[in-house]
């Protein structure tokens, strides 16, 4: 559910959240502002607020930047780590 309610911003708050929309970061200012209570949110639940902000700018990465990955090589290398150490060790 949603409620409708009226907010007082400074111009330069303003301006900041229309150049966010514009710029592509958020689809609307709603977006924006729910966005900016998330991260107040995680911060007051104990979450570093430069990993919230990695994990944004990671969102907006484009589909195609990702780089390709095999899931049975991954499993194959993440295997071998756990193996090697505990072989080392003997």
């Amino acid at each position: 559910m949603t409620i409708e309610t009226t907010i007082r911003l400074s111009e330069d708050q303003h301006a900041f959240l229309v150049q966010q929309v514009a710029d592509g970061t958020y689809a609307s200012l709603d977006e924006a502002i729910a966005a900016a209570i998330a991260d107040m949110r995680g911060i007051a639940e104990g979450l570093d607020p430069e990993m919230i902000s990695e994990i944004r700018r990671r969102l907006r990465t484009p589909e195609g930047d990702y780089l390709p990955w095999d899931s049975a090589q991954v499993m194959e290398e993440v295997r071998r780590s756990l193996v090697e150490p505990a072989t080392a060790a003997k």
